[in-house]
């Protein structure tokens, strides 16, 4: 039991956290199978897990790799949205492309560490992009804490400010900030990609007139 606890309050916020991150990707691409992956959360946290068990790094002890993880991840989706403003907006189809972008520099990144990591770095990495909470522990749920709290806290008033605006009809569709998705970020760190338990996005509004009406 006291391991079992650990690992239900865990599950609760990792789910919690992915399902609004997700809930607001939808809303900022306007299409109900956008994920916060798009952005380069699942990607860029790799490559700050991947570099850490890789390289052996471990100057936060067993916390080295959430640590990692959490600041790659939140510095590529700050990267992302800073490379694809332009004019003082960040327009949706800009974003897309560039989170694909990212996404692609990222997968090479990962697969170069992997060719210089030795084999049980390799295993290590294995498991980790799998995702698990096997190893959750209380310590690891207070850590996930603050970052799941704030992140559902913000969320409604995103969710407020996009309910309402006023219709816009003229596309493509601005992105108010970098911050959506971001809950995401302190539960990847833990529980590894989210790609794992999220859909990946599929089509999205590229075209006048096919994201009206998403706010």
């Amino acid at each position: 039991m006291a391991r079992t606890v650990p690992r239900i309050v865990l599950a609760l916020l990792v789910g919690a956290s992915l399902g609004c991150a997700g809930a607001l990707m939808q809303g900022v691409f306007g299409n109900p199978l956008a994920e916060p992956g798009v952005i380069g959360v699942s990607s860029g946290a790799a490559v700050g897990a991947v570099a850490a068990i890789a390289l052996g790094l471990n100057f936060a002890g067993t916390w080295t790799v959430p640590v990692l993880a959490f600041a790659a991840g939140l510095v590529t989706v700050l990267l992302v949205y800073v490379m694809s403003r332009s004019g003082g907006r960040t327009e949706v189809v800009t974003l897309i492309l560039t989170g694909i972008a990212v996404n692609a520099f990222a997968g090479a990144l990962i697969g170069l560490f992997l060719f210089f990591a030795d084999t049980a770095a390799v295993n290590q990495i294995a498991f980790w992009q799998l995702g698990s909470l096997s190893q959750a522990t209380w310590p690891k749920v207070l850590a996930v804490l603050p970052c799941a709290v704030l992140g559902l806290a913000v969320a409604p008033l995103y969710a407020a400010a996009d309910r309402h605006a006023p219709p816009r009809r003229a596309p493509p569709r601005p992105v108010s900030a970098p911050g959506r998705g971001g809950a995401c970020h302190g539960v990847a760190a833990v529980s590894g990609p989210p790609a794992r338990t999220a859909s990946r996005p599929g089509r999205v509004p590229l075209r006048e007139g096919e994201g009206e009406g998403t706010g």
